[in-house]
């Protein structure tokens, strides 16, 4: 599930522009809301995944900052962040990029079901992880 095309991000703030000049608001405003769910700069994460979670390794997760996670050795050290590049338009899965270390430019994409939170890496063989609430909503 890639984050959305650039190009095509491009031609719907056109579309969204000259829908506007026409004085076609509602049209105009219809598009600025499909599209805002793919751009996460600035917007909280849900509720849902808000919180410090647990992989099995011990390593943990902390999802309660607006535009990244970070990822800490079972010390606490810093091992890197995930920062938020995109979302489902309903917000069921959003996809981040990890930002240093030998990950680095890898992408994840995470979703919660029931009780656990999937990572699943765009590399199959990287760390996919299973992580419970250790902690938060």
């Amino acid at each position: 599930m890639p984050a959305v095309n650039p190009e095509i991000s491009g031609r719907r703030g056109k579309k969204q522009k000259q829908l506007a000049q026409e004085g076609n608001m509602e049209e105009a405003i219809a598009i600025h809301n499909y599209m805002k769910p793919f751009n996460s700069e600035g917007r909280p994460v849900d509720q849902i995944l808000n919180g410090i979670w647990k992989n099995q390794a011990g390593e943990l997760y902390d999802f309660s900052n607006k535009s990244k996670a970070a990822k800490k050795s079972p010390d606490g050290s810093l091992k890197f962040y995930l920062v938020y590049t995109s979302a489902s338009p309903a917000g069921e899965w959003k996809m981040a990029r990890v930002d240093r270390g030998p990950e680095k430019g890898m992408e994840v994409i995470f979703f919660s079901a029931g009780e656990k939170l999937y990572l699943i890496p765009n590399r199959p063989s990287r760390f996919f992880s299973i992580l419970t609430r250790v902690s938060g909503s």
